[in-house]
């Protein structure tokens, strides 16, 4: 079985966010602009995962726009929302596991492009993206 499959199903753990934006009353600007980006990223990193090949147009984009992603969310959530620091420290702790579980990602896959380790690192990654995007929406 391709284990890469499951990774298309984690990127649609971006949606959770998206569902969050929608159900909020009083939406900015910069909100509106993150949660476009985040439905950029449910689609490039589901088609990226469909056909996972390295160095392709879709990992590109994908590597693209979840960077970009990255530091708006980054620039919002520290800031420009006015929220008290207790939201900021989670997004924060939910940003660096992130970025652990990535570099374990990229660590696994150097050695073998989806090898279980790289999906399940890559699958928790997600889910920790995930929970910080939605963070900022609250």
């Amino acid at each position: 079985m391709e284990n890469n499959h499951y990774l298309i199903g984690s990127s649609c753990l971006f949606g959770i966010p998206l569902m969050g934006f929608l159900l909020k009353k009083n939406k900015n600007n910069m909100e509106h602009l993150l949660s476009f980006l985040l439905l950029i990223n449910v689609i490039c990193s589901s088609l990226f995962w469909y056909c996972p090949d390295i160095g392709s147009t879709m990992h590109y984009l994908d590597g693209y726009f979840g960077r970009l992603s990255l530091l708006l969310f980054l620039i919002y959530t520290i800031w420009l929302k006015p929220e008290d620091w207790f939201f900021k420290l989670f997004f924060i702790f939910f940003l660096l596991v992130a970025m652990l579980l990535f570099s374990y990602s990229s660590h696994y896959s150097s050695k073998e492009w989806c090898c279980d380790n790289h999906i399940i690192c890559h699958i928790w990654f997600h889910l920790f993206i995930s929970a910080g995007c939605l963070i900022a929406f609250i």
